[in-house]
């Protein structure tokens, strides 16, 4: 069987994101620490705004992006996942 993580609990899944909602600065936590993942952040449109190979505590700014929601893609060994991010 396939598990899937729902949007809203990325807790559960490789990866922590944080805070969100954000107003300049997101921090991004591997579960595994070894791991190296994409992070992708995309608008409403599908525009791709961000895209960066991360390790764990890594920091994304996105003091530039307007005040909205995104949509975030983290891809840890070919398991994608995505949420939403508000930026405040």
């Amino acid at each position: 069987t396939v598990s899937s993580v729902s949007v809203l609990d990325t807790e559960l899944g490789d990866f922590n994101v944080f805070p969100n909602p954000a107003a300049d600065i997101v921090n991004l936590n591997l579960k595994n620490k070894s791991n190296v993942a994409i992070f992708e952040l995309y608008d409403t449109q599908g525009k791709k705004l961000i895209s960066k190979q991360i390790g764990n505590n890594e920091k994304i700014n996105i003091e530039n992006l307007n005040s909205g929601v995104y949509i975030y893609n983290v891809n840890t060994s070919g398991n994608v996942q995505n949420g939403k991010l508000i930026k405040k």
